[in-house]
């Protein structure tokens, strides 16, 4: 673990024969990767995935949004795919969220 100089998170470095934690079916030094801001590094595929993949059960939950090791908001700032996704969810969760509290009234 090594201190990232711009966000004054830590930076976990992988090992070789480390997996990715979304997909556990690779290693992470075998396929392009991503360091999410609170410092993790995943697949950038399985990222993408993630997000794009949004809720896996009928109720609707913006979790699959956080680290999938620490629970931190997704955050990937040189990734403009990632960024895109992350983007358009969070108007999707502030859309919702508007028309829950309208039903709720």
């Amino acid at each position: 673990m090594l201190p990232n100089p711009t966000s004054g998170s830590m930076l976990f470095l992988p090992n070789e024969d480390e997996e990715c934690n979304i997909c556990f079916a690779g290693e992470l030094g075998i396929e392009p990767g991503v360091q999410v801001e609170c410092g993790h590094i995943f697949h950038a595929g399985c990222v993408i995935e993630l997000l794009k993949h949004k809720w896996a059960t009928l109720r609707i939950s913006f979790n699959f949004m956080k680290c999938p090791r620490c629970k931190e908001p997704i955050e990937a700032e040189h990734i403009c795919e990632i960024l895109q996704e992350i983007e358009n969810l969070t108007e999707l969760r502030s859309k919702l969220q508007v028309k829950a509290m309208k039903i709720a009234r």
